[in-house]
């Protein structure tokens, strides 16, 4: 996620999300109104996608008062800090043309340094951290948290959703359309979805992660497909020619595969 340049439009900071083997990276752009501008990257099937915040969303004279007490948030000191490959992220602040270290890496012990300072410091970190939690960012892919009961993911030819569904059956998630990159909050009510029979499946089946799903995926050009055993022969605008010739890439792979005898190493496991 690139870093950008503050004071422009209004501009107070922008908080930099970088991501992961599991997660995407995006950006926050924070305003003084106290709107904000989520820029989420692209990745696989899912398209590089935005989502507002009106005036008022986050605390920006706080944040102004925050980032005016630290000054050059290039000095916040930050440490090293174990992460697990899956889930290491790093988060960023940029504010005056500087940018912070690993703001999850901040140290307060640092030998002769300012209390006072190093308290501000703590404070801009800690603003941080809540912002991106108030924000509740729709990140692929979501993560299941207290009061749900499970999440549903995937992708249609028209659109990619997250959707968490919560013990009473209701949900909360969002869409994203991909003739339109902006990202649409959905909640649906209690009873949308059939909690009991999900929980009588999920008691019966225990480890979901270990449901064997075949799938076939082709790399190209910096490029990566979905499950080609899978491929969708409906939706609107569809260009045909590029759906046939997908669907003959999809059996010459099949076809392939089965001859050489991958068909074993191709079995994966998905959540």
């Amino acid at each position: 996620m690139s870093e950008m340049k503050q004071d422009v439009e209004g501009v107070l900071a922008t908080i930099i999300e970088s991501g992961s083997t599991n997660t995407v990276g995006y950006s926050v752009t924070i305003k003084y109104d106290g709107s904000a501008m989520e820029q989420i990257d692209g990745r696989l099937d899912l398209p590089p996608r935005s989502q507002q915040f009106p005036p008022g969303t986050i605390d920006a004279k706080t944040l102004q008062s925050l980032l005016t007490a630290v000054g050059d948030v290039s000095k916040i000191p930050t440490g090293f800090c174990l992460k697990p490959v899956s889930e290491a992220t790093t988060t960023k602040i940029s504010y005056d043309g500087k940018t912070s270290g690993d703001l999850q890496s901040f140290t307060q012990n640092v030998a002769g340094g300012d209390p006072a300072a190093l308290q501000a410091d703590a404070n801009l970190v800690n603003f941080v951290q809540e912002t991106l939690k108030k924000l509740d960012t729709d990140v692929f892919p979501h993560k299941v948290t207290d009061g749900d009961l499970a999440v549903l993911s995937g992708s249609t030819s028209d659109c990619t959703f997250n959707v968490a569904i919560h013990q009473d059956g209701s949900g909360s998630g969002s869409v994203c359309f991909r003739t339109h990159p902006l990202v649409e909050k959905r909640d649906y009510p209690a009873g949308t979805f059939d909690a009991a029979y999900l929980r009588h499946l999920f008691t019966r089946i225990g480890d979901v992660s270990e449901i064997p799903i075949e799938t076939i995926e082709i790399a190209y050009a910096g490029k990566m497909s979905g499950n080609l055993r899978s491929i969708q022969e409906h939706g609107s605008g569809c260009d045909w020619p590029r759906l046939h010739a997908s669907k003959e890439l999809a059996n010459f792979l099949e076809t392939t595969v089965s001859q050489q005898g991958l068909a074993e190493a191709l079995m994966i496991s998905h959540a």
